[in-house]
């Protein structure tokens, strides 16, 4: 079975978890699926030169970030999310190491509250691109976040 058959099979799968339709008995068949997914999907997402293998699936999403660094506090929309982090541009940059508070609002949900730490910068235009890796991020947190990053992709296959 290719990437698009297994990533549409689980596309079928998962909306109807979303409506409430599984059954008791297909929750397991639904979390191997929904695995299995991510994995293909992990490892189809492109590399740049040197750069590791990815932990979480990644989409290019934007949503608010609120973002509250050592002088104030940022709202800007994001680039891309993930359960391990996101990236947002910054007219001037935080330094790489920084630790920040973040509010990210994930649209139909409560806002997700978390630590971030700076761990990469990258000029972008006249701006610069700042991303960011949760802190410390609970596991119902890191949950909410890949079932919504999840929902994004699978908008592309369905």
């Amino acid at each position: 079975m290719g990437v698009l058959e297994i990533v549409r099979e689980f596309g079928a799968l998962h909306q109807r978890m979303k409506r409430g339709q599984l059954a008791a008995g297909e929750l397991r068949a639904y979390d191997a699926a929904r695995e299995r997914a991510l994995q293909v999907l992990i490892a189809t997402q492109p590399l740049q030169p040197g750069q590791k293998a990815r932990h979480s699936l990644r989409a290019a999403c934007a949503i608010q970030a609120d973002i509250t660094l050592h002088d104030g506090m940022v709202v800007e929309p994001t680039l891309d999310i993930s359960s391990g982090g996101f990236a947002v541009l910054f007219q001037e940059a935080p330094r790489i190491g920084d630790e920040v508070e973040a509010v990210l609002h994930i649209p139909g949900e409560e806002p997700l509250e978390a630590r971030a730490l700076v761990t990469n910068t990258a000029p972008h235009g006249k701006d610069t691109r700042v991303g960011f890796r949760f802190v410390g991020l609970d596991v119902s947190d890191a949950e909410r976040l890949d079932t919504f990053v999840l929902d994004v992709v699978l908008r592309h296959f369905l």
